[in-house]
């Protein structure tokens, strides 16, 4: 079921023109290939939205637009800063900083079926990668000698924080509402809105 009809119109004509423009919450985007042929918007536009994570959506939507205009420091920064407000939603808490959020909610069971080997290593070897590249490239001081982060890595921030919230999405979908309620948004009046704010 399309949530979003006018939005959806408008990105499919502008596909059959071979635009690389996109329509993407409100606004007009110029995307490279690799954006438009991964569907790179799609899924994370309407994931964030059907779970009313407006805040998370903004985070991401401001990295992502920093990738487009070539800051790839801020583009790290908002990429992190985006996963770390979608841990804060999944927990109900505004107050922990990100590496203590990730041994939270992996304590509250997001990983209650697997392996205890899995467990116990998952924040550290996965989740903290994308903290790794804010601390060291993207949210602190970098000292006496500037640091140039290159589009490659900025990509890859983006990529991460992409890949976590549809990971941390489906999980609480698996775990039937653990941490979200996986009720979907439809259609409700007042409440999803298509205007372009231009």
């Amino acid at each position: 079921k399309v949530l979003f009809p006018f939005t959806n119109e408008i990105n499919t004509v502008l596909d059959h023109h071979n635009s690389y423009w996109r329509l993407f919450d409100g606004y007009f985007l110029l995307l490279d290939q690799y954006f438009i042929d991964e569907g790179y918007l799609d899924r994370i536009y309407e994931d964030l939205t059907n779970f009313k994570l407006k805040g998370v959506l903004e985070e991401f939507k401001e990295a992502l637009q920093n990738f487009i205009e070539g800051n790839n420091k801020d583009t790290i920064f908002y990429a992190c800063k985006s996963f770390e407000s979608l841990l804060k939603s999944f927990l109900n808490n505004n107050d922990l900083e990100a590496k203590i959020l990730i041994s939270e909610i992996i304590n509250n069971g997001l990983l209650q079926d697997m392996p205890d080997e899995v467990i116990k290593g998952f924040g550290n070897t996965v989740f903290h990668s994308l903290l790794f590249l804010r601390n060291k490239l993207g949210g602190h001081g970098q000292g006496s000698d500037e640091i140039k982060v290159n589009k490659s890595i900025a990509e890859l921030a983006l990529n991460l924080s992409k890949i976590f919230t549809i990971f941390l999405l489906n999980r609480n979908i698996e775990l039937e509402g653990k941490f979200l309620n996986t009720k979907k948004i439809e259609n409700e009046e007042n409440e999803i809105s298509d205007e372009i704010f231009f």
